[in-house]
């Protein structure tokens, strides 16, 4: 996707052109709105992150370096859009996190993916993800499809590295239960 935005384009961008902005918002509206879907709770919410994404896109392109990845950057942009709704919504949706006992804490909790996806349609499992507690929902959101660390996890959301520990655990449990509903097991 990165050879249809040229340094022309983003240059058009940079002065206001509504017909450059309107390309780049065409070329990418389907992948960063898969991304703002996985983030929160429902369509009308991923459409207003996605909205205030584009909006810091285009109102911030020349911070934009022309350094790297011109997609990356504005990835980098939707998912902080994404994290600052996240924060503004805290208390919405919130849970408990309960000190787990170190026989729950050693249990090895691993998801198997290839198995997930074989059987589940991608719609599917999107609803599932959707249905996670929002804390939880943006700690697997950042480390399974961002390849975050729980470290830049935690820094990311202000909860210490073992609440990220706890959430993505508790997300992988949530799912894995939902799968094997959904998979009649």
């Amino acid at each position: 996707m990165e050879s249809n935005i040229s340094k022309e384009l983003i240059e058009q961008c940079r002065n206001a052109d509504r017909r450059a902005q309107a390309a780049i918002f065409k070329s990418y509206y389907s992948d960063f709105m898969k991304i703002c879907m996985r983030y929160s709770s429902d369509k009308q919410s991923a459409e207003a992150i996605l909205n205030d994404s584009f909006f810091k896109i285009f109102t911030k392109i020349d911070t934009y370096s022309g350094l790297g990845s011109f997609e990356g950057w504005m990835r980098k942009i939707v998912v902080n859009t994404c994290l600052s709704f996240i924060k503004q919504n805290k208390n919405a949706n919130k849970i408990t996190v309960v000190q787990a006992d170190s026989d729950i804490a050693s249990t090895n909790m691993i998801f198997d993916y290839n198995n997930a996806f074989s059987n589940l349609g991608i719609q599917e499992l999107l609803v599932h993800i959707q249905s996670l507690p929002k804390m939880s929902r943006a700690v697997f959101n950042l480390n399974v499809f961002e390849g975050y660390t729980h470290k830049e996890i935690a820094d990311s959301l202000g909860i210490s590295e073992g609440t990220s520990h706890w959430h993505l655990n508790f997300a992988r449990q949530f799912l894995k239960s939902k799968i094997k509903i959904a998979n009649h097991e």
